[in-house]
């Protein structure tokens, strides 16, 4: 707009003002790639980039392993294998040789079944036991029954068997007060006790009598039978009366 004053309802013939059109001394070239220190700054970032992640997965995998090696909590280091010997020792059964017999009930009523009567009183005998040591498997074991309806001096008869076979009774004859010493037994070895001359039935004075039975090979023997020879009926067995072998079927 000039300096000369122009009223309000006149138009400036330059307005608008011409479209901008680039001289001819603007610089249009293009810029140059960077060059020089600024390459070479940017190579050296991206070459530190590069290392630290590197160095970021290998300490990830450090770390990894060395977890994995550790144990876990509550687990205890695994045992090593135990090296068995290469002779190990030879261990020494106990077990008796041979076969066992049948249960205790089975065993007296078989015996009982080849007994007669009571020669005294003409009872049957009763197959609940008064004494016991009973086992199938040992070698001699003996069953102490009394009669049927017995009082207390009613006979008793010792009844012994092999690995649960009836051998035979203690003796021949049937004596009261016939008892039979479970601790002194052994696997091999039945021990009886025999009371006699109480002054009553129901007295436990008296004499009393140990007597030992063994089986020997293929038999019981008595063992230190009474030197004396008893003469009265209640008397405890003597090696002439009855035989010191026990007997079968009441002979």
């Amino acid at each position: 707009m000039s300096g000369t004053n122009m009223a309000s309802g006149d138009i400036d013939p330059n307005w608008p003002p011409p479209a901008y059109e680039p001289s001819d001394d603007v610089d249009t070239t293009p810029p140059n790639p960077p060059s020089g220190p600024a390459r070479s700054a940017r190579g050296v970032w991206l070459v530190a980039a590069f290392l630290a992640v590197v160095a970021v997965v290998a300490l990830v995998i450090v770390a990894v392993v060395v977890f994995s090696g550790k144990p876990r909590p509550g687990a205890g280091p695994s045992a090593a294998p135990a090296t068995a010997p290469s002779n190990p020792p030879t261990t020494t059964s106990t077990a008796p040789a041979g076969p066992c017999g049948p249960d205790e009930a089975t065993a007296v009523s078989a015996a009982l079944a080849q007994l007669p009567a009571d020669k005294k009183t003409g009872k049957a005998w009763n197959p609940t036991p008064e004494f016991s040591d009973y086992d199938p498997c040992a070698d001699l074991s003996a069953v102490v029954v009394t009669v049927v309806d017995a009082t207390r001096s009613s006979p008793d008869q010792a009844l012994m068997f092999h690995r649960g076979a009836f051998v035979g009774t203690a003796t021949a004859v049937a004596y009261p007060f016939t008892e039979l010493e479970v601790p002194a037994s052994t696997d091999d070895l039945v021990v009886l006790t025999y009371r006699s001359r109480q002054s009553c039935d129901a007295c436990d004075d008296g004499t009393l009598t140990t007597v030992g039975f063994q089986w020997q090979g293929d038999h019981v023997q008595m063992l230190d039978p009474p030197r004396s020879r008893w003469t009265h009926r209640r008397d405890p067995p003597h090696p002439a009366e009855p035989s010191p072998t026990p007997t079968l079927n009441g002979a």
